[in-house]
């Protein structure tokens, strides 16, 4: 039971953790003007309208000790020398797993945050611009209390969501490494 509590407690924190930040990252990201970006929007859906059973099915092919994306990557880039079974491996299976989920969930706290981003009044950033204040002083003393009604909702979904991740962790190694 112990055992059990504890990697439902890391899986949770990692999941919740990265999945706020990543999403955070892809909300800040997308709300720049660039080329494509209503494109770039549009793919960010594309995760999270997935099914959680076939995020599961997906990256554990991806992770495919013989044949997965994920090794042909690490050997190309010369990080491994050998294909590794991730999911077989007790030391290499919860961080997979948590990547997976997150993958996800990133897309959908990036939707939300994006959402409250677009809230944020242009004058804000450009008057604490003229008064001296970098980019970083602007993200954290002007667009983060802003968002803070938004990122409280997206962590508590996302703390929700992290104990409803059976079928993704099921899918992918069928209760457990090995």
């Amino acid at each position: 039971f112990w055992r059990s509590a504890w990697t439902t407690l890391v899986f949770s924190v990692g999941f919740v953790i990265f999945s706020t930040l990543i999403g955070l990252a892809m909300a800040v990201l997308l709300n720049q003007k660039f080329l494509g970006r209503g494109l770039a929007r549009a793919i960010l859906i594309i995760p999270w309208a997935t099914p959680w059973l076939v995020i599961g099915i997906l990256w554990k092919w991806y992770a495919d000790g013989s044949v997965g994306g994920l090794n042909a990557v690490l050997v190309m880039l010369g990080l491994s020398s050998e294909y590794h079974d991730f999911l077989s491996d007790p030391n290499t299976a919860l961080p997979i797993t948590i990547l997976a989920a997150v993958w996800r969930q990133a897309s959908f706290a990036g939707i939300l945050l994006l959402a409250g981003l677009q809230t944020l009044p242009e004058e804000l950033n450009e008057a604490a611009q003229l008064d001296g204040a970098n980019l970083w002083q602007r993200f954290t003393n002007i667009t983060i209390p802003w968002l803070r009604p938004v990122l409280v909702t997206v962590t508590v979904l996302n703390v929700i969501y992290a104990f409803l991740q059976f079928d993704v962790v099921f899918a992918m190694t069928q209760g457990g490494p090995g």
